[in-house]
């Protein structure tokens, strides 16, 4: 039980690049998106995302996720996660 709000290995590579001292490990967000039933045909609002946990997980199941961040760093963090439309070419390029 005391382990419930430590981040997971397999966690670590979307959400240990930059961590948020206020943020909550991935898998209790899978936790209550199981529990609360949330489907693909639902919608998440996290009003204040912070540096996008519950958004990385709603896109990991398919589950629409919206996010709403004041703070500029936490922003721009949780963008970064969402955004998966990396063109692996263009890396390729700059390498």
């Amino acid at each position: 039980m005391k382990d419930l709000n430590k981040l997971r290995t397999e966690d670590r590579a979307v959400h240990d690049w930059y961590r948020f001292v206020l943020s909550f490990p991935p898998h209790l967000v899978r936790e209550y998106l199981d529990r609360f039933d949330v489907q693909r045909s639902h919608t998440v609002l996290d009003p204040f995302c912070g540096t996008g946990t519950t958004t990385v997980e709603c896109k990991k199941l398919g589950i629409d996720g919206v996010g709403i961040e004041p703070n500029p760093m936490a922003y721009f963090a949780s963008s970064v996660k969402v955004d998966w439309t990396v063109n692996h070419r263009e890396l390729l390029d700059y390498a």
